[in-house]
């Protein structure tokens, strides 16, 4: 894993010390909650403001509470259209051109044939008039398996959208192992969130503190996306980049 495809998420305390110690990115998770965008934002602004101190690459997260692509509500559509139109013109101001999104489908709350028709209307037209250059990352989070998500991606067919693969939550919620989520996806991912747990929750542990076989894993990766980008996604960060140390997956 090279260092300049690595970025570290500001939910850790020590992101923006290791990212100046490392040399790596910064994914700004500050406006994960959209009210800090605007309520909270002179809390928010210094924070994100240390960010961009502390890190030339950056990824911007958006805002993913109560806000749902494929909704039935069509005001609920209209929110979350709001929400990440607003996200995504202030990750830009910040000079950021990539976001990641959560896919918003919830099993048994909206059927896969559902999820897939709205969710590709939703962002065909929410990239209308975004700029080239620029990168939308979806990423799953309660999906048992990922064939609405690639089906998502393929119907989108835009070079500014793609798959973000979320390993942990994969291990949390999937009876599918997380190995073959990365073989099923690898044409539709650009981007890896990477954390680790023990298969019943979504502990955001270090990268090897959970059942992922995570070097196995990141091997595979390498084998068959090259070019990804990785967030470590983890409550703190020091150990996940020693251990990459260690085991010799994280190279200049």
């Amino acid at each position: 894993m090279k260092k300049n495809r690595l970025y570290i998420s500001t939910i850790a305390p020590d992101a923006r010390l290791l990212a100046v110690q490392y040399g790596l990115g910064l994914e700004l998770a500050e406006c994960c909650t959209a009210a800090n965008m605007d309520d909270h934002w002179a809390q928010t602004r210094p924070l994100i403001e240390a960010d961009l101190a502390a890190a030339s690459r950056r990824i911007f997260h958006g805002p993913f509470n109560e806000l749902y692509p494929s909704a039935i509500d069509p005001k609920a559509v209209q929110l979350t259209r709001e929400r990440l139109e607003q996200a995504f013109s202030l990750s830009l101001f910040l000079g950021v051109k990539t976001m990641v999104v959560h896919s918003g489908h919830v099993p048994m709350l909206y059927f896969d044939s559902w999820f897939v028709e709205r969710s590709v209307l939703f962002w065909k037209d929410f990239l209308k008039d975004k700029p080239a250059g620029s990168r939308i990352c979806m990423e799953n989070v309660l999906e048992e398996d990922p064939k609405a998500l690639i089906e998502v991606a393929k119907q989108v067919d835009d070079p500014r959208f793609c798959l973000c693969l979320d390993v942990g939550h994969t291990n949390a919620v999937s009876p599918l192992p997380v190995m073959d989520w990365v073989q099923y996806c690898a044409p539709f991912v650009g981007h890896f969130h990477l954390h680790n747990n023990d298969g019943t929750w979504d502990h955001h542990r270090s990268l090897e503190n959970g059942s992922i076989p995570m070097e196995s894993l990141l091997r595979q990766i390498d084998r068959l996306c090259p070019d990804v980008t990785f967030t470590i996604e983890t409550a703190e960060a020091r150990s996940s980049l020693h251990w990459l140390e260690e085991t010799g997956l994280l190279e200049e």
